[in-house]
């Protein structure tokens, strides 16, 4: 558990958040990050993945569908944020922000209670 595979360029990577790529991400990006930025959406990815050879600018050089990497990434922060446990109240609230929860809402019109 805690670890999110994603499959780009035919290849399936674990995404897993260490508290070391989380501080990094908080360092760079602050807390309301925009994982629909390609650059920060491959960073994120390049932190997760956590292997040399993929890197932010060879995950934007192969351009992975966007929304399922996004969703990946927001899966695999929660996890490593809360774990199994579901977030409560404004600590939840605080890290679906950090998590871009709020622009996927925007763009797909879902409601809060969604």
């Amino acid at each position: 558990m805690g670890v999110k595979y994603v499959t780009i360029d035919g290849e399936r990577l674990a995404l897993r958040f260490t508290w070391k790529a989380l501080a990094a991400i908080e360092q760079e990006f602050g807390e309301n990050p925009n994982l629909f930025d390609a650059a920060i959406l491959a960073r994120f990815l390049e932190l997760g993945i956590d292997q040399p050879a993929w890197t932010a600018e060879r995950i934007i050089s192969l351009s992975p569908p966007m929304l399922p990497m996004v969703k990946a990434v927001q899966e695999a922060i929660q996890f490593a944020y809360f774990g199994n446990e579901a977030p409560a109240g404004d600590e939840a609230e605080k890290k679906s922000r950090l998590l871009g929860a709020g622009l996927l809402r925007r763009m797909f019109g879902l409601s809060e209670q969604d």
